[in-house]
């Protein structure tokens, strides 16, 4: 897991697979599908990207995980 810097609460934190697709930045949010909670983006209010190599079965464990920077990022879409 390579652990990310905790994020200021004032600020959003920036999604780097979504941003780099959509050439401007998209905020981080905690998603859910069916396979559980993740890290991820959306666009137009329809799932864009999962961020999180990690699912969570809570949203307060992706919610904790993404505060504290405790997941890991994936590489591509």
């Amino acid at each position: 897991m390579i652990a990310h810097q905790p994020p200021n609460p004032h600020h959003a934190v920036i999604a780097q697979l979504a941003s780099h697709a959509l050439g401007r930045q998209a905020t981080l949010e905690v998603c859910r599908s069916a396979a559980g909670f993740y890290l991820g983006t959306y666009v137009d209010h329809e799932p864009y990207s999962r961020e999180s190599v990690e699912y969570w079965n809570t949203r307060k464990e992706a919610q904790d995980a993404l505060v504290n920077g405790q997941w890991t990022q994936r590489q591509h879409f």
